[in-house]
């Protein structure tokens, strides 16, 4: 099952300009990790058709993207007192050693 939900938020900026922003999480996508992503735009009104029932805009904008996900770790303590930490990424099977 995978779900996702996040806020919404529009702002006007000026009269005729305005301003929307939004961030979402989804997860868990195929493993025990959420990925996010956010977008913010900026609508700029270029010109009103003649009723002024209708604008043309131009919208322009940024989006990216983010993960996060939990590895399974082990640690084992040497004789000589350092710790060496085994990562496991789907949390069975052999570990193997980090870098």
């Amino acid at each position: 099952m995978v779900v996702g939900g996040g806020p919404s938020v529009t702002v006007n900026l000026w009269r005729q300009i305005g301003i929307e922003m939004l961030a979402e999480a989804v997860g868990p996508v195929e493993s025990s990790g959420t990925f996010g992503y956010y977008l913010t735009q900026v609508k700029i009104p270029i010109r009103k058709s003649a009723g002024g029932a209708r604008t043309l805009s131009l919208t322009a904008g940024v989006a990216g993207g983010a993960s996060y996900e939990r590895i399974h770790e082990r640690r084992v303590v040497r004789l000589d007192g350092s710790t060496v930490v085994l990562r496991n990424r789907f949390g069975r099977g052999r570990p193997r050693a980090s870098k």
